[in-house]
């Protein structure tokens, strides 16, 4: 199989004190995977849940909470086609900046055997590494921050969206 994206979409994430952030994303007929980015920036709350189309999304990593800070990553296989809502809930209405994107591919395997890894850090560079399972992956990551800097996408990175209000993601 061949693995290309198929769309990505990213939420209006100029928000505050909401327990929910919803915003469309169009699959293609024959989409194998759908992966939604999530950081919480300034927050203590956590998701509780992501849905696409009313389907339950699986949380596939998170890294846990530094400076008040988590990104996760959430994957569904087989996505229904068309245009459908994402909607990311959270513990609580706290107020914070969520940032949201997702990703959608065709051509991928669809029993989830991916590997993931996790870093964290208060400051500096931040780097990690992965090994993927099988030949012709694809990785998928999500950054989060509190500064309005984050870098670029390095090596043979592609950087699908940046949402920098004060914060950022990609």
């Amino acid at each position: 199989m061949v693995i290309a994206v198929d769309a990505t979409s990213a939420a209006a994430n100029n928000v505050t004190s909401v327990s929910s952030v919803t915003w469309s994303h169009t699959c293609a007929t024959g989409a194998t995977m759908l992966v939604v980015g999530c950081t919480l920036i300034r927050t203590t709350g956590d998701i509780t849940g992501v849905t696409y189309n009313g389907v339950s999304l699986t949380r596939a990593v998170t890294t846990g909470f530094i400076s008040a800070q988590s990104s996760q990553l959430w994957y569904l296989v087989n996505p229904s086609s068309g245009a459908n809502n994402i909607v990311v809930s959270y513990t609580d209405a706290l107020t914070f900046e969520p940032k949201n994107g997702a990703i959608s591919f065709t051509g991928t395997e669809t029993s989830f055997g991916g590997a993931t890894n996790t870093a964290n850090g208060g400051s500096g560079s931040i780097s990690t590494s992965i090994t993927t399972n099988t030949g012709n992956s694809y990785i998928v990551d999500v950054v989060g921050s509190g500064n309005t800097d984050i870098g670029s996408p390095g090596g043979s990175q592609t950087q699908i969206w940046l949402n920098n209000n004060g914060s950022a993601s990609q």
